[in-house]
């Protein structure tokens, strides 16, 4: 890791002050518009994560902004998803209509029923980068844990689902840290149970969520975030595709915010009759693994091996809590049957 800018902010006697220590990716001058003022190059030491403190007397752009989305989950945690200048404005109102969210009143919010939200600032930068340097990060320590990301500005469709897809990588990777997890598969629910149809592409995740009756709901088609709250409860989130925007695609939008507790894990076979087999947790960890690495290959990573290392064996760690708490089947499905009687009949056993 080179010279740059994560950020541990103290707050001294002084209103106008912030004691900030920096170990970002994001160039001085991104960093200069965000903070409206010039910043210090900080040089990381050899041996260690120490920097030396940098004096910063202004964050009105970032703490002001009078355009913020609020994303919440199941297990009781938020994100305020911040745009800290114009240009950021078409990227985060872009991610709130894919996910349908809505803007805060920060006045408004009932701070008695959350916890300290979690806050994901993004601002756009004009230099130009391949889209698999779409974005860098820095963390910064305000109140909780804050995350700038910069993005690229560019017009341009599919640069654009690039921007929201890491914008919501970001908050997966978050989600990880507290024992969540992205999977590669449907979900949908009978009788507020949710279920997760996984498998890889072409396996049919598609094809049965819309064979699925109308006594059953279908929120989404390819993307799952399973996130665990403090009673040791999982609950599942639809999530975006990103995919369906690039190459013009037209798209859709998804009701992230929407939850249903999770009560089984299928894994979708082609064949002749419908029939559904339990799963032994190994056999589980085996194909939860495969549908977690399907869907987490673009959350950002760091380049150290150690970095790349903690993160799967985190998200391994997740897998395996996952597959003891959460029943997982074969459903082998046939193209005209009613495979959704078979999960039903798993269910009630």
């Amino acid at each position: 890791m080179g010279p740059g800018l994560v950020v541990h902010v103290r707050t001294g006697n002084k209103q106008t002050h912030l004691v900030i220590l920096v170990s970002v990716h994001l160039p001085p001058v991104t960093l200069e518009r965000i903070l409206g003022q010039p910043v210090p190059m900080v040089q990381e030491q050899q041996d260690n994560d120490y920097f030396e403190p940098l004096i910063v007397s202004k964050y009105s752009m970032i703490s002001n902004s009078e355009y913020i989305v609020e994303l919440a989950f199941a297990d009781g945690s938020f994100w305020d998803i911040v745009a800290a200048d114009d240009r950021a404005y078409d990227v985060v109102s872009a991610l709130a209509k894919t996910m349908q969210l809505e803007s805060l009143d920060k006045n408004a919010r009932n701070k008695s029923c959350y916890s300290i939200p979690r806050r994901l600032i993004v601002h756009v930068e004009d230099q130009k980068r391949d889209s698999a340097q779409l974005t860098t990060t820095a963390h910064l320590t305000v109140r909780g844990q804050d995350t700038i990301c910069a993005v690229i500005s560019d017009e341009n469709n599919e640069m654009r689902a690039f921007q929201l897809m890491h914008l919501s990588m970001i908050i997966c990777r978050d989600i990880q840290r507290r024992g969540g997890v992205l999977l590669h598969g449907a979900l949908a629910a009978w009788n507020g149970n949710g279920v997760i149809l996984a498998g890889p592409g072409g396996r049919g995740k598609t094809t049965a969520s819309r064979r699925l009756p109308r006594h059953w709901q279908s929120f989404c088609d390819d993307m799952t975030l399973i996130v665990l709250d403090n009673r040791g409860l999982y609950w599942a989130h639809p999530w975006p595709t990103w995919s369906t925007f690039m190459i013009n695609g037209p798209g859709r939008t998804w009701n992230v915010q929407h939850a249903v507790p999770l009560t089984g894990i299928f894994f979708l076979e082609q064949a002749h009759k419908d029939a559904f087999i339990p799963m032994g947790i190994a056999q589980s960890i085996c194909l939860l693994n495969e549908s977690a690495k399907q869907a987490s290959w673009s959350i950002p990573g760091h380049s150290e091996k150690n970095v790349l290392r903690e993160l799967r064996l985190q998200r391994f760690d997740n897998i395996c809590a996952l597959a003891k708490n959460v029943s997982s089947y074969v459903l082998r499905m046939g193209i005209d049957g009613a495979f959704w009687k078979e999960i039903e009949k798993a269910l009630n056993e």
